[in-house]
């Protein structure tokens, strides 16, 4: 009798907690269960899942490798256990994770539902810093929810399949993110948003094919046909909107379910009003619809956090991977860039015989028979899979010549000295002094200038600095970069 009534409340407590929008994170139990007649687990691929209940991780599910859902022990649902777990083989990307929080039961301190609710559930994605900071900054506040493990998608860009099921009907859409998921000088949201973020960080693609679809209807067939099964008929579902999503290896993942509706919704759901339930039946309905919206979204203070590391990462030097202030990127011509490797590789044979430089020293790239650099050294850094060839082939190419790269002022500088000037007549060019002090904090790009004769002061580029024009090309190129990223926003 104890035992029934045990049951019974289970079953209470996962019917409320499991049906209507948002997260339906009591799903994860019921599949965890096996099959009351039959003893058999449902053989699906979840991520691993950690459930958060009262700030703290509870519950842990995985993937076994014989493909059904286990539960880790209570000892090993620690955040040291799950920060190594979820680093072990971590995606390429640099995304590792991502934490789905529910707020249908938030409440205020004085334990009332907000004033100004968000929205069912949001989601925060996490690289290897924000993840650590979730697990182990102690005065975070988490909520109820779930931290999930990040599955490198298939292809190029984040991806995201949303299924909404019935018995006879199942339609896929899918939603693929904008942003290669593998450009880490974006902020992790940015590139990994899918249905959760704004409409312009993805779009809708068609899913091709039946085979998909096919796929996706089996699985949620066996989800609810498995839940009814461990719940003994009590929890029978009528209809689901799931996501999921395929990896790199054409698996297809459940990520979570966003929506849930059970068979005896009118009957026995106190979620939904007598009135609604009366104008649904007189509609011929026996569930209340699917909300297609059902998704999380991105809270507010990732998308401000997502700003910051999006701009902090745009001013990201792509040359020497220095950091740049607020305000301290700019953007340098390609045809510049090719026009200072010219100059160096003129300079390097006098500064290689005067301070005794080897040869591999002074080589800017992988050099061609006749000893010249096949890609120079500041375009290899742009483009390390450039080859020889394909350089060669575009070195003359107007398009190529005024693509821009965005670099920091200290690069900037170097790079422009041979247009405006980087010494004053007389002085020597060998000695590092002679270099602004700027440039000389750029020790993996030495500054290589011929020597300056004594009578040097009518040739070209070898003429005082001009701060003025420097800086009307520097305040040019700040209203240009303000100009896009008024466009971005």
């Amino acid at each position: 009798m104890t035992g029934t009534l045990a049951e019974a409340s289970m079953i209470d407590h996962a019917r409320v907690s499991m049906e209507g929008d948002g997260v339906a994170s009591q799903l994860f139990e019921l599949l965890w269960k096996k099959d009351m007649t039959s003893g058999l687990s449902i053989d699906l691929r979840i991520p691993d899942t950690v459930l958060y209940k009262f700030n703290a991780p509870t519950v842990w599910y995985f993937t076994s490798v014989d493909g059904s859902i286990k539960r880790k022990r209570k000892e090993k649902v620690n955040s040291e256990r799950i920060y190594q777990e979820f680093m072990r083989k971590a995606s390429p990307s640099g995304i590792v994770a991502y934490f789905v929080a529910d707020h249908r039961e938030d409440v205020d301190e004085l334990g009332r539902p907000p004033a100004d609710p968000p929205a069912r559930a949001t989601v925060e994605y996490f690289d290897e810093e924000g993840l650590r900071g979730f697990l182990f900054n102690e005065s975070l506040s988490r909520g109820n929810g779930f931290l999930q493990k990040f599955i490198h998608p298939k292809g190029d860009h984040n991806n995201m399949m949303r299924a909404l099921w019935s018995p006879k009907v199942c339609v896929l859409e899918r939603r693929v993110n904008r942003r290669k998921v593998m450009d880490q000088r974006l902020g992790v949201n940015e590139r990994a948003v899918t249905f959760e973020g704004m409409d312009f960080h993805s779009e809708t693609l068609p899913v091709h094919g039946s085979s998909l679809v096919v796929s996706v209807h089996s699985i949620a067939e066996s989800m609810a046909e498995h839940v009814a099964a461990v719940t003994g008929e009590g929890i029978v579902i009528s209809r689901l909107a799931l996501n999921f999503k395929t990896d790199a290896k054409d698996r297809l993942w459940l990520l979570f379910a966003s929506s849930v509706r059970l068979q005896d919704e009118f009957q026995r759901s106190g979620r939904l009003d007598r009135a609604t339930k009366e104008a649904l039946s007189r509609r011929g309905l026996s569930n209340s619809p699917l909300e297609i919206d059902a998704v999380p979204v991105v809270p507010a203070h990732a998308l401000e956090r997502g700003r910051a590391a999006d701009a902090c990462a745009l001013r990201r030097c792509p040359t020497c991977a220095a950091r740049s202030p607020p305000g301290g990127a700019f953007e340098i011509s390609y045809r510049v860039l090719l026009e200072y490797e010219e100059f160096r590789a003129k300079a390097a044979p006098r500064r290689g015989a005067a301070a005794g430089d080897s040869a591999m020293e002074l080589d800017l790239g992988a050099a061609t028979g006749g000893g010249e650099p096949a890609v120079p050294q500041v375009i290899r850094r742009l483009h390390p899979r450039l080859t020889a060839e394909e350089f060669e082939r575009h070195r003359h190419d107007a398009a190529f010549l005024h693509k821009v790269a965005t670099v920091c002022e200290d690069c900037y500088l170097l790079y422009s000295s041979p247009q405006i000037g980087a010494l004053t007549p007389g002085d020597d060019a060998a000695a590092p002094s002679a270099a602004p002090q700027r440039l000389r904090r750029l020790p993996s790009l030495p500054l290589l200038l011929p020597p300056v004769a004594a009578n040097a002061g009518d040739l070209s580029g070898t003429g005082r600095l001009e701060p003025d024009r420097l800086r009307m090309r520097r305040d040019a190129t700040l209203r240009k970069l303000g100009r896009r990223y008024e466009e971005e926003e």
